[in-house]
């Protein structure tokens, strides 16, 4: 009786694996399939590690590939290739930035990106704010000078490098500008046309204003 539930189990598990490598073998010989398959170097992107020193950090790059198969399926009611309707993989980086809080970050140069800080009384501006992406009390220990607070570690909070501006925001951003940069602005009501004409900068010099976390994410 044993031998003949083994050699049940045995002849399913091959008639289910020369299924699975049939079908498998259909698929490649597809058309769509070897459509999709000459494709994805397009959208392959490798991924970046974080670089770590002895005292900072800057944040890597995940990565993608096609998902062939999942892909493949999405397209086949379709029968033609469709980008939209492409399954990603994502490839994660070997060295990530993740748990490490005893180090700073100094931005993320991956991304045509920054973010920026207000310091001050902003309750007028709060749809402004919202509107803009712009932080005012981000989870973050903040530092200018590359030194770190040893109860930033011991609380698990990441310390992030920024350039504080106390005036003349828009002429002061242009001499510091690059992809990535955190920037504080002190900030006061009579700041407030100031602030507007330097996101507008900003925007119209094609930098995207995220916040903290989505700029930092790897």
């Amino acid at each position: 009786m044993k031998l003949k539930i083994i050699t049940t189990v045995i002849l399913f598990l091959f008639s289910y694996l020369y299924l699975q490598n049939t079908a498998s073998f259909i698929r490649q010989k597809d058309k769509l399939m070897q459509e999709i398959i000459e494709k994805q170097n397009l959208y392959f992107q490798n991924s970046q590690d974080a670089i770590i020193t002895s005292n900072i950090m800057i944040p890597g790059k995940i990565g993608q590939k096609v998902n062939l198969n999942k892909s493949y399926q999405k397209m086949k009611s379709i029968n033609v290739f469709n980008e939209s309707l492409l399954i990603f993989d994502k490839i994660y980086p070997k060295k990530s930035i993740h748990n490490h809080y005893d180090k700073i970050i100094i931005g993320n140069p991956n991304k045509k990106a920054i973010s920026l800080l207000l310091d001050g009384d902003t309750s007028n501006i709060d749809d402004y704010i919202k509107e803009n992406n712009i932080e005012t009390n981000p989870n973050y220990c903040i530092t200018n000078n590359l030194k770190i607070k040893n109860n930033c570690a011991k609380e698990k909070k990441y310390t992030i490098l920024v350039y504080p501006i106390h005036n003349y925001y828009l002429s002061n951003t242009k001499k510091i500008i690059k992809d990535g940069i955190i920037i504080l602005y002190k900030y006061n009501s009579t700041n407030y046309n100031e602030l507007i004409l330097t996101v507008k900068y900003l925007k119209n010099n094609g930098y995207q204003i995220l916040k903290i976390d989505d700029l930092l994410k790897e």
